[in-house]
């Protein structure tokens, strides 16, 4: 009688084990990735400018440079540039070597270059800067790279089409698998390197009546990870 009561107590155990091992089972759930983007018309431009001197000793190619470097920064404020849209970077001093054949390379001179990065607020004056900054002796030209001045409202409305886009492709695949979608357990948004893609405009070093630059449009994207439970 005893054994009985011992093995009836274990049976019971063990199905309690069962039901709370079902009870603590991870939910059912689809994940899905939603994608937004906006296309939007930029509002600003930031181009990079420098300058070259080659001289016979580094004193005064760099003295030549940091001439024409004040030259730039002064025509770009007086065509309105504010001092925190100009910065200068890639301060640079080597030597000039003539490489002849059979013979080691040979020091010519020194070659001194600095260039001066600066954000246009204004589009429609861009082309009269730039103009002007080549006239002022600017011999080298890094590109133009057009963007946003305030790309939030941009991003936010990616963001919101990037959760429609997920919670359209979660209601898809349950339709497909014959279930029902619940809550949203989990809203995620990946990091990465920046909230859109800004694309580059390359332009060849000319002198002219007014530098050609079309803006075009860019790219504001987000996206967002859903994790939805699958209803019972």
């Amino acid at each position: 009688m005893r054994f009985l009561t011992m093995m009836t107590a274990a049976i019971c155990l063990a199905g309690s084990t069962v039901v709370a091992v079902a009870e603590n089972a991870a939910p059912r759930v689809i994940t899905v990735q939603g994608e937004g983007q906006v296309s939007v018309v930029p509002d600003m431009a930031q181009v990079g400018i420098g300058v070259e001197t080659r001289a016979a000793n580094a004193a005064d190619a760099m003295a030549g440079t940091s001439e024409k470097m004040a030259a730039l920064m002064a025509v770009a404020t007086e065509a309105g540039v504010e001092a925190r849209d100009q910065q200068t970077s890639n301060l640079n001093l080597h030597t000039d070597l003539r490489h002849t054949s059979g013979n080691a390379p040979q020091v010519v001179g020194y070659v001194a270059t600095n260039m001066l990065t600066i954000r246009l607020r204004d589009l429609d004056s861009a082309p009269q800067i730039l103009d002007q900054l080549i006239s002022a002796g600017a011999n080298q030209l890094h590109g133009v790279r057009f963007t946003v001045q305030d790309p939030k409202p941009h991003l936010d409305e990616a963001r919101q089409l990037a959760v429609a886009d997920a919670l359209a492709k979660a209601a898809l695949y349950a339709q497909a698998a014959g279930v029902e979608t619940g809550n949203v357990l989990r809203i995620e948004e990946p990091q990465s390197g920046g909230g859109g893609a800004y694309p580059m405009a390359r332009m060849e070093m000319a002198a002219s009546a007014g530098v050609p630059v079309a803006a075009g449009e860019q790219n504001i994207s987000a996206s967002i990870n859903l994790v939805i439970e699958i209803a019972d």
